[in-house]
């Protein structure tokens, strides 16, 4: 065996084995790359899913808290044939965004099934933002459920005398006690700051803040 024949039965091996380990090494460095970029966009898809949906919430709490949405007959609410004039302005207030608060069951069950995955991807944290955000909803019913009681109540407690002044100015105090819980101002805000929709904005602005931060990785 000549010089050239050992030669080649070294090398063709080695150079065999070293393009088998080089094919390998693509494969795996092409099977992590795809892996990454399958990752990235699920988790991107996953927060412009959540991003259009806070904004989507937003608007459907601004449109729930503008003055003219709480105009209406309340044509659909059954009303006590002894309802006074005053009873029956707050109860078909109080209907009206009771079932507007209620309108759109389709947007909060998309919250309630991104919710954990939002929370899986990026902390307990996120999730709770979340959850406060379709949670408004209840911020906003609260009250009006609350008048719809405290009228109840006074109703049963004038039932067998019932004096009309007296009833009047009793609703009447129960008009002012919740009005301003209803209107969502407090001493902190300005005067025509609605505190319903300063908490809406921060935490839409705050999921933002999440999402951006993710979606931006595509740059």
């Amino acid at each position: 065996m000549n010089w050239l024949q050992i030669t080649s039965s070294i090398i063709i091996p080695v150079v065999s084995a070293m393009a088998t380990i080089g094919a390998a090494v693509v494969a795996v460095w092409g099977i992590m790359t795809w892996r990454r970029e399958h990752v990235g966009k699920k988790r991107i898809d996953l927060a412009e899913n959540v991003l259009a949906l806070a904004y989507e919430a937003k608007d459907f709490y601004e449109a729930v808290r503008m003055p003219l949405s709480r105009e209406g007959d309340g044509s659909s609410r059954q009303k006590s044939p002894d309802e006074t004039e005053a009873e029956t302005r707050m109860l078909n207030e109080a209907f009206i965004q009771i079932e507007m608060c209620s309108n759109r069951p389709e947007l909060f069950a998309r919250f309630r099934s991104l919710r954990y995955r939002f929370m899986a991807q990026n902390g307990q944290d996120a999730g709770d933002l979340l959850e406060k955000l379709s949670n408004v909803r209840f911020d906003i019913s609260r009250p009006y459920r609350k008048l719809l009681l405290r009228i109840k109540n006074l109703r049963r407690k004038h039932y067998r005398k019932r004096d009309s002044g007296k009833y009047n100015d009793d609703l009447n105090e129960i008009w002012e006690e919740i009005a301003r819980e209803i209107d969502g101002f407090d001493d902190e805000a300005s005067d025509t700051e609605d505190t319903v929709l300063r908490k809406v904005d921060k935490l839409v602005l705050d999921i933002e803040k999440i999402c951006v931060e993710t979606i931006g990785c595509r740059k």
